[in-house]
């Protein structure tokens, strides 16, 4: 009996023991997409400008503003004042003279005010936009009156302008003082005066009127009634007359070329380009024109002039008509001036795959004289521009031309079992439809674009070239692995990773002298992670 008890003790031990759980531990391979993208020539090239012929090759259609020079800059009214004083007959001291209620003084019954319009223009009349007349008086009389100010060569509506300041009264040595500013926006003004034979001549009438309800007095030494009328700000909205043989000089200046703002570095071989510079005129004159220079620069690469036709010689653009239609007043001239493979560099100039384009250019007004007969006109918000259009058949040789871009890196994967992996690898899988052999290099960046780890470099980094048929077209699309094994320092980076940037090198050293970009070519990348790692339980 005692036996069998010892033998049931020890079989519930044995049962006891058997059901303990052990902490168990075993390996596991996990696959996971980290990054993807797909290149292709929008990413060389904006979408909008990019074109499709009827067989599917692509083209470049480029229009860029190069300059404009506006009318306000063509004709511009300057600041004018005019001074003028009343004073007594006979000015020493002791002098004086009696006026009476309701006496008028003609200050200055027909005075001729001369602009000083710049760059010689003689101006016959104008439509005032915007401005003021600015009147400062100081009357040192003791009796009220009024100041009457006339522009008989200003009208609005066939009436002339005119302008009555109520002037209390002041003395010599304490004037009463008005200062005032009326608007003279949409007033026509005569610039040639009455017999109108004259230019940039206004005329004004100024007087004094003394109130009826004022009292005799007198008018004595230094008692100087002193008026002040400037023209502020005139803006003009319509102006006509010889604008003379001024020089309009456009430039040296420069203006910003982004078309080629993706590719990082590298030139392009064009074998056919085109670019169209159309002068527009909309300014009522005859010009004579020279494109002096015209630069494509590219810090990397350096800086290409266009030579060849219509650079550094003159051409004539002629003067606009005018409509007498107020919404649409002129029809504006064009010149267009074509540069091609055949008259210029033309293909380098683009090749060189300019950031900016540097242009300086000069027009002479009127190179014959005043053959208009004072008829030269110009209206605000027309101006002389030129526009650049270029035109880029996709059929080029690549010189070492690196495209870049950046797309989202989500590791998330690995860092939640970042302390358990054992070992690992990313794989790039890149199908390329590119006709030709490609190099890739690929950087980690953290979320302010900061380099982390250089994930891909040389010389392990050649995507191949897919299959050509006999007219060096792609055929069939190629695929390509790269795998890049990390360790413990580069996972650490990985994980820390939120963007990845490419760097692909187009180099078209070992192809056909130009090769043709058909729209379905481009580059698709895939990075996935995997890794083994310890799962425990």
């Amino acid at each position: 009996m005692q036996l069998k008890k010892l033998y049931f003790i020890f079989a519930i031990a044995i049962v006891f023991f058997s059901c303990r759980k052990e902490k168990t531990y075993w390996d596991a391979d996990f696959v996971a997409p980290v990054a993807s993208s797909s290149l292709n020539l929008s990413n060389l090239f904006p979408d909008t400008l990019l074109t499709t012929n009827a067989n599917g090759s692509l083209k470049i259609e480029i229009e860029s503003d190069l300059f404009s020079y506006t009318a306000d800059s063509l004709l511009e009214l300057p600041d004018t004042t005019i001074y003028n004083f009343i004073t007594t007959l006979f000015p020493f001291p002791g002098s004086y003279f009696t006026y009476q209620p309701g006496q008028s003084f003609d200050m200055n019954p027909q005075n001729e005010i001369t602009f000083d319009i710049a760059n010689g223009v003689k101006l016959k009349e104008a439509i005032i936009r915007s401005g003021k007349l600015r009147l400062l008086i100081k009357n040192p009389l003791r009796q009220p009156a009024n100041f009457r100010c006339s522009v008989t060569s200003a009208t609005k509506n066939g009436i002339p302008l005119s302008i009555i300041i109520p002037m209390a009264p002041g003395t010599a040595a304490n004037p009463f003082i008005k200062d005032t500013l009326v608007d003279v926006s949409d007033y026509k003004i005569n610039f040639s005066g009455p017999a109108g034979n004259k230019t940039n001549t206004i005329f004004q009438a100024l007087s004094l009127d003394i109130l009826t309800t004022a009292v005799a007095d007198t008018f004595k030494y230094n008692d100087s009634l002193k008026s002040y009328i400037t023209f502020v700000d005139l803006v003009p909205e319509y102006g006509r007359g010889y604008f003379g043989t001024q020089v309009i000089q456009v430039g040296p200046d420069t203006t910003a070329f982004d078309i080629f703002n993706q590719i990082s570095s590298g030139s392009l071989g064009l074998d056919s380009a085109e670019i169209k510079l159309t002068i527009i005129n909309q300014f009522g004159v005859d010009l004579r024109s020279t494109i002096n220079n015209l630069k494509s620069v590219n810090p990397s690469n350096g800086s290409v002039s266009l030579t060849g036709a219509n650079i550094g010689t003159s051409f004539n653009v002629g003067r606009a008509i005018a409509t007498g239609i107020p919404t649409s007043p002129v029809v504006e001239t064009v010149k267009q001036l074509t540069y091609n493979q055949s008259n210029t560099n033309i293909n380098s100039f683009i090749g060189n795959l300019p950031k900016q384009i540097v242009y300086d250019l000069n027009a002479n007004l009127n190179p014959l004289g005043n053959i208009s007969g004072f008829n030269d006109f110009v209206h605000y918000g027309t101006s002389l521009k030129a526009r650049m259009n270029a035109y880029v058949p996709l059929r080029f040789s690549a010189n070492n031309i690196v495209l870049r871009d950046t797309t989202e890196f989500n590791a998330t994967a690995l860092e939640e079992q970042l302390g358990n992996i054992n070992e690992g690898f990313l794989l790039m899988r890149a199908n390329n439809s590119y006709p030709f052999s490609l190099k890739i290099t690929a950087v980690l960046l953290d979320e302010n674009n900061n380099q982390l780890e250089s994930l891909i470099a040389a010389p392990d980094n050649e995507i191949q070239a897919p299959l050509l048929d006999a007219n060096n077209i792609v055929v069939a699309s190629k695929e390509t692995f790269l795998k890049i094994p990390f360790d413990k320092g580069k996972l650490e980076s990985i994980v820390k990773a939120k963007k990845i940037a490419y760097y692909i090198e187009f180099n078209t050293a070992n192809s056909p002298a130009s090769i043709t970009f058909y729209n379905h070519y481009k580059l698709d990348l895939l990075l996935t992670a995997d890794f083994n790692y310890t799962l425990n339980k």
